[in-house]
């Protein structure tokens, strides 16, 4: 289009006086607009000499000249609208943008059983979904519109079944794809609606169309956050989840080929991720058969695919492979939980013999991979495998015991170049993110440590080497985030925890490995600085390992009191501050021991760990004889004896083993012996049967 034309059209259009001649001079812009010619520089200047004003006008006026159509202004401004919209300057234009909400109700204007609208009518539900599709194109538009409730009206327009609602189906996946967890954050109500319509026809259609929904929903499911939806007898949603059960486990339980089982297998994978086993794993022994299959077939795909394939051949399969890979990790997490001891022996065998199988079938690749000089082409599939085998290790150490430990060196290779990627990314201004391989193996190395056999493999290979700067990494992404970084409070305890069974098992590696002395040092650094009323299981876990660590350098390089004094001090405020003596409510006997409030919230993570540190920190006072005036300065001695005093005689063994054995160590220094015994110390002890705490007091 020349410039001439253009500049026709426009004096046309800022010459009109009213609004019929402004209409009339609009039509002559959309035909420029819709020219092939018509460049982004003229659509922009066109843009900005039209401005929003009339076309806003003509979008919200009902009243049109007599014999026109009914929607003759809206359509009208809104192939304005979408041919501006090919233009990503003027796409995320704020003004282009308001207009959302106003596309959101139109699409929302015409169902397909409708058959009053015309042709101006259904180019005008077109133009709308061509404007929402331009705007989801853009990182902008598509904040914009989940914002300004696109999300609600798209699946109101797919579940009435209105014009364009396959558009309006793309543009959630689109949505879904590129927005994730958050496009769901402020429409559960909507998400359920939409699962339900879409597990409807899932059950019912009995077409090829039946897979198309299956991937549908998959790709929706995919984009939610776990434990965002549940499966309870509550949810008055729940029928969706009952839907879907019932389509997958006929579709499973059916003679089908590849293309129908590859997505009933994703799909399952993802309910069971989002929902959990219980989803499965159901009431009725029927039912429960669903599971047995679910996991057979998984385990079966899993074999098939790493036993019968090349590594280039795997690669293309990695999207099924990963998916029965999340359902293997999945079955395995529920089944150490307890949940299914209930369930038939028999069962519970059969699963975990096909799952036996499906990891040897992992170790098998992983074997295959440790062999290449390069392993970069293969990099998902050697950290999701890495993954699913991190899963097993955790909770079974005895089944492929040989080959897991054949495998322990390529393992502890691909954590310490995992380490160094990701050192290298945390260090650089880039956006990208790094896969931590290392955080789904800490689990399986805490059992590990915890075998003679299994413990020398990874010392032999610098495991705690590895795990020492991991932990020092993650110590420095956590202080640099003022404590506020909870990915990396877990990582911080498990490492602790490896450590722990370190010391244990391999005390002389604790007394001579520069290693344990430099976590010792960072421990003993920022025990105190945790605050004590969010991080109480991080505190637990670094005061034992670190008193663990002490007590096993007593006997060589004894560090300093000016070195351990704050460790200490920190150490005395977290097993102080656990008990103290209230009313129970409902009772006549009397006031009863409870836990410290802040305890109670992280006690099951903890009741371990407290009456361990009580007694490694009583061994200590003997190697340490300063840490008794630091416990004399508290005032502890004086607390502790109140509330046993106050308490009844029914505290349970190991916490009355462990203020015994502090009790009884205290009474040896001179100054806690004169506390203690003028605090009606014997009988204290008596009344609470205390019986080394008594013999002290009876020297």
């Amino acid at each position: 289009m020349s410039e001439s034309t253009v500049a026709h059209v426009l004096s046309i259009y800022k010459a009109a006086r009213s609004d019929n001649e402004r209409f009339a001079a609009l039509m002559l812009v959309v035909k420029a607009v819709k020219s092939k010619e018509c460049s982004a520089e003229t659509r922009h200047l066109i843009f900005e000499s039209i401005g929003f004003s009339f076309v806003n006008r003509l979008l919200r006026t009902d009243t049109v000249p007599e014999g026109c159509d009914a929607g003759v202004y809206k359509s009208l401004a809104l192939t304005v609208l979408a041919c501006f919209s090919t233009d990503e300057p003027l796409l995320t234009h704020p003004k282009m943008l308001a207009h959302i909400p106003l596309l959101n109700k139109l699409i929302l204007s015409f169902s397909v059983s409708e058959r009053r609208h015309g042709d101006d009518d259904l180019s005008m539900i077109e133009d709308c979904f061509q404007c929402l599709m331009a705007i989801a194109s853009t990182d902008l538009g598509r904040v914009n519109m989940i914002e300004r409730n696109s999300v609600d009206s798209l699946c109101q327009a797919v579940i009435a079944n209105k014009q364009g609602s396959d558009q309006a189906k793309q543009l959630i996946l689109i949505l879904a794809h590129y927005c994730g967890e958050s496009v769901w954050a402020n429409n559960v109500s909507s998400l359920k609606s939409l699962l339900t319509h879409l597990s409807v026809n899932f059950l019912q259609d009995m077409e090829a169309t039946k897979f198309e929904t299956c991937e549908t929903i998959s790709h929706i499911l995919s984009s939610v956050k776990k434990g965002y939806l549940v499966f309870e007898d509550t949810d008055t949603h729940k029928q969706w989840c009952i839907n879907i059960h019932k389509a997958l486990s006929e579709i499973l339980t059916s003679k089908i080929g590849k293309d129908q089982r590859e997505p009933a297998l994703r799909l399952s994978s993802l309910m069971v991720d989002v929902l959990g086993v219980p989803w499965a794993w159901t009431t009725t022994e029927q039912e429960r058969k669903f599971l047995l299959v679910l996991v057979h077939l998984s385990c079966i795909e899993i074999r098939m695919t790493l036993e019968t394939l090349t590594l280039p051949e795997v690669t293309h399969k990695l999207g099924i492979l990963i998916g029965c890979y999340s359902l293997v990790e999945n079955v395995i997490n529920h089944m150490t939980s307890g949940e299914m001891l209930s369930s038939d022996d028999k069962h519970i065998l059969q699963i975990h013999t096909a799952l036996t199988g499906a990891l040897s079938a992992v170790l098998y690749l992983l074997t295959q991979l440790s062999q290449l000089q390069d392993t970069t082409e293969y990099k998902s599939l050697l950290y999701a495998s890495v993954r699913v085998l991190g899963s097993w290790i955790a909770e079974d150490t005895s089944a492929l015991n040989e080959q897991v430990l054949a495998i322990l060196p390529f393992l502890i290779a691909v954590c310490k170049r995992n380490l160094e990627e990701t050192q290298t990314l945390a260090a650089s201004d880039t956006t990208q993110e790094s896969c931590d391989i290392i955080r789904f193996l800490l689990p399986g190395f805490c059992h590990l440590t915890a075998d003679k056999k299994a413990i020398e493999v990874l010392f032999q290979n610098k495991a705690h080497i590895l795990l020492g700067q991991y932990l020092d990494f993650h110590w420095r992404l956590f202080s640099s985030s003022n404590q506020d970084n909870h990915e990396s409070e877990a990582p911080l305890i498990s490492v602790c925890g490896i450590f722990m069974n370190a010391v244990v098992m391999n005390p002389y590696e604790t007394q001579n490995h520069l290693v344990f002395r430099e976590i010792l040092q960072l421990l003993m650094s920022v025990v105190h600085t945790l605050d004590y009323k969010s991080r109480l299981c991080l505190i637990a876990n670094m005061s034992v390992l670190g008193l663990m660590i002490l007590r096993q350098l007593s006997s060589t390089q004894k560090p300093s009191q000016s070195d351990t004094s704050e460790f200490f001090s920190g150490v005395v405020k977290f097993l102080s501050g656990a008990h103290t003596c209230v009313e129970c409510e409902g009772t006549a006997e009397g006031p009863m021991m409870v836990l410290a409030a802040e305890y109670q919230q992280v006690w099951d993570d903890i009741s371990q760990l407290w009456p361990l540190a009580m007694q490694v920190f009583c061994s200590c006072m003997d190697l340490y004889p300063y840490t008794k005036m630091i416990v004399l300065k508290s005032g502890w001695i004086l607390k502790c004896l109140k509330t046993l005093q106050q308490s009844l005689p029914e505290i349970a063994d190991d916490i009355k083993t462990a203020y015994d054995t502090f009790l009884a160590e205290m009474s040896k220094d001179e100054m806690g012996f004169t506390i203690i015994h003028d605090n009606s110390g014997k009988e204290i002890a008596m009344k609470q049967k205390l019986t080394s705490m008594y013999e002290a007091l009876n020297r």
